[in-house]
């Protein structure tokens, strides 16, 4: 009657899967749990209705309650592999957590109607019914595709009302994708009920899954079989709300320099070795490898991190042996413990992979310990770096100019342009907190392209030398130097806004020059454009006077480190300094300013221009302007 040419493939691809699956390191998430439940059952639902049809077939030589009870089990284990196929869906989409548990309770309530049926079967002959002839279609039979159809539906309105919850579009497609196998399969099951052609669908759905979401390879680093950090990232979203768990990172000291000294493929069998050891040492705990020679562990509430590391620590005053290489490696450590001050998922995240810069700087056998004061530092920059990623992607970065006076008329001549950002409260962000941070994150390029921008701009609606200026100063960071196109970047504004590029002098620090080759090249396209530089924060690191020879430096700015120190201890070196470059051709800038007495000491080694709160802090361009018209 049923036609088996099919189901036997289908159960034994489905019994390889799931052998494979489960002989995998697997990180313990219930998107994971939930596709080994659906593998389960359905090879239930294939051995139940091998079974079922099988006595159905030859009902003569089985009991009706036997009868009874074999088809209803597959008619449970069918309706159960619908709902849970809706599940995955859920649990795909819910890796932040959104859905709320009420809309899953309610998402089981065509399972359970049909279940109801189902049990009910004997009684009123509705769904199925048995007889002395055998197996009978009821009245409400076809809930067996009306229910598959249910929660395919149910899968895309969830897939649509939650999309922004998915980072891959690769992920929602492959939702779309399995549902749309299923939805095929169910058709087929209308169209040729007899051809056992369901669990073949199921199984192609499965495979996408797998492909998708379920291979262990996303969640393992490289051959180290070491639970990575998406794994990582994973498991803490989805248990981040119960936070009774203990973290220990720790990182290898000169990871980079190190890999480079042994070799890639010794370091790699080294991290594969240390992995290994720290499952066997802490089996009850769940460890993680977050790449560049970081690692977590987590544990229980009960987990000893101190006592943890310290044996960790013992281990690595021993050499790892790699490929006949001796590996002398050297930690540090940090550990946290969520659960005290309150904070987002996102900022817990984020305070953990701060944690490894924190280890980073420890030494020896002492454990960093992040607690709510620490947890709450790093909270505050994530806070500053989202404010700065706010004002650079909506354009907020504003600029604030600090007059420039000139010794010999005690007038107004210059300014220097520095960006502020603020935060939600519309309060002013030191730049010392989030300059760093642009830095450090790649986006300083983009926060200096506004700055000169609006430079470029307040120099285009204003007459400078109506104001008393002659130029105006913009910051240029070691890194948008290193930008191949930023002479054409400066071009296209001074274009833009029609401005002589000889009123903007571009400030660079000594840390720019550090690659020679690089500076040397950069600072002679950008001066032939006519823009000229002035070197910042001299003295305040290494100093080389005879490289100052080789650059066409208009100005030098003295490093308020070193005025201070000479107006507090006169001596003859600073005096000297200032000589030697006045002989160079340099113009001399003091910086940092704060009362007469500095700027006459200043003024008598022949200092050409003074900067400081002395004479203003910074201004915004409104109040910098009504500055200027007063010092006229």
């Amino acid at each position: 009657m049923w036609n088996y040419d099919h189901i036997f493939h289908s159960l034994l691809i489905l019994v390889l899967f799931l052998c494979f699956y489960m002989n995998l390191p697997r990180i313990s998430l219930k998107i994971n749990k939930t596709f080994v439940n659906l593998i389960i059952v359905c090879c239930g639902v294939i051995i139940s209705d091998i079974l079922s049809s099988y006595a159905d077939n030859n009902n003569m030589d089985f009991s009706i309650a036997s009868l009874y009870l074999v088809n209803g089990l597959f008619f449970v284990l069918y309706f159960l592999r619908g709902y849970l196929f809706f599940d995955f869906s859920v649990c795909a989409i819910n890796q932040d957590g959104k859905i709320v548990k009420t809309g899953k309770w309610l998402s089981r309530i065509p399972f359970l109607i049909c279940c109801g049926f189902v049990v009910t079967a004997p009684l009123n002959h509705l769904f199925f019914y048995i007889d002395e002839m055998g197996y009978h279609r009821g009245s409400f039979y076809s809930l067996t595709f009306i229910e598959m159809f249910v929660y395919i539906a149910l899968s895309y309105i969830v897939c649509l009302a939650h999309n922004s919850s998915i980072s891959r579009n690769r992920d929602l497609n492959s939702i779309y994708w399995y549902n749309f196998i299923l939805f095929l399969g169910s058709v087929f099951r209308v169209l040729f009920p007899y051809y056992l052609l369901m669990d073949t669908f199921c199984i192609m759905a499965i495979i996408v899954i797998y492909l998708s979401f379920e291979n262990p390879d996303f969640y393992l680093e490289g051959h180290t079989w070491i639970f990575n950090s998406k794994a990582l990232r994973s498991y803490l979203r989805e248990n981040y709300s119960k936070r009774n768990f203990k973290v220990l990172t720790f990182i290898i000291h000169n990871y980079r320099e190190i890999k480079e000294l042994y070799g890639a493929p010794q370091m790699d069998e080294g991290i594969r070795l240390i992995g290994d050891f720290l499952r066997n040492a802490y089996g009850n705990q769940t460890v993680f490898y977050c790449r560049s020679g970081r690692f977590v562990i987590l544990g229980d509430a009960a987990f000893d991190c101190a006592a943890a590391y310290e044996y960790i620590s013992d281990r690595f005053t021993r050499p790892w042996i790699a490929e006949n290489t001796e590996l002398y490696l050297d930690i540090g450590a940090a550990q946290l413990k969520f659960g005290g001050m309150p904070i987002p998922f996102e900022e817990a995240m984020n305070v953990l992979m701060t944690s490894f810069e924190v280890a980073d700087n420890a030494v020896g056998k002492d454990i960093v310990v992040v607690d709510d004061e620490l947890m709450k530092k790093f909270c505050e920059q994530t806070d500053i770096k989202r404010n700065l990623e706010y004002a650079i992607e909506h354009n907020n970065v504003e600029i604030f100019l600090q007059p420039i006076i000139s010794c010999e008329s005690g007038k107004l001549v210059g300014a220097e342009a520095l960006s502020r950002i603020r935060n939600k409260e519309g309060k002013i962000i030191p730049p010392n907190l989030f300059i760093p941070i642009a830095e450090k994150n790649g986006r300083i390029n983009e926060l200096g392209e506004q700055v000169f921008a609006k430079v470029c701009r307040f120099i285009r609606d204003n007459d400078i030398e109506k104001l008393g200026l002659s130029w105006i100063n913009v910051n240029l960071s070691p890194i948008q130097l290193m930008n191949n196109n930023l002479v054409d970047l400066l071009g296209e504004y001074i274009s833009k806004y029609d401005i002589n590029p000889e009123v903007i002098h571009l400030e660079i620090t000594e840390e720019a020059m550090v690659d020679e080759h690089l500076w040397e090249s950069q600072i002679e396209i950008i001066t032939g454009k006519n823009f000229k530089f002035v070197l910042d924060d001299y003295g305040k690191g290494y100093s080389n006077m005879s490289r100052l020879k080789k650059c066409p430096f208009v100005n030098v700015k003295l490093d308020m480190s070193i005025v201070w120190d000479y107006c507090k201890y006169n001596d003859e070196l600073l005096p000297d300094m200032v000589s030697s470059f006045r002989k160079m051709g340099f113009e001399i800038t003091a910086e940092g300013i704060e009362n007469q007495e500095m700027a006459d000491k200043m003024k008598d080694i022949g200092v050409n221009y003074l900067q400081g709160y002395y004479y203003s802090k910074p201004l915004q361009c409104e109040e910098f302007i009504s500055f200027c018209k007063s010092n006229l």
